[in-house]
């Protein structure tokens, strides 16, 4: 797949995720539950900041220079074993 489609697949993967659409390898979910559960206020405030970074992050993991060279040079997405 294409960089940008990647790119946008994971965005979207994590957000059904934290919806819990379709369970992932996420676990800092826990941790904006129990934010959730400790302090109300300060507590929904800090899940949206972990939610919102969470999709910037993982977004632009791919917009690492070199690894978007080598995507696009390669045409594949290597996966280790």
């Amino acid at each position: 797949a294409p960089v940008y489609e990647s790119t946008a697949l994971a965005g979207v993967l994590l957000k059904i995720g934290r919806y819990g659409l379709i369970q992932l390898r996420v676990v800092h979910i826990n941790l904006m539950l129990c934010k959730l559960i400790i302090f109300y206020k300060v507590g929904i405030f800090g899940r949206y900041v972990m939610i919102i970074s969470l999709g910037l992050c993982s977004s632009g993991i791919f917009y690492i220079p070199e690894i978007n060279l080598y995507y696009e040079r390669s045409e594949r997405l290597v996966v280790s074993k």
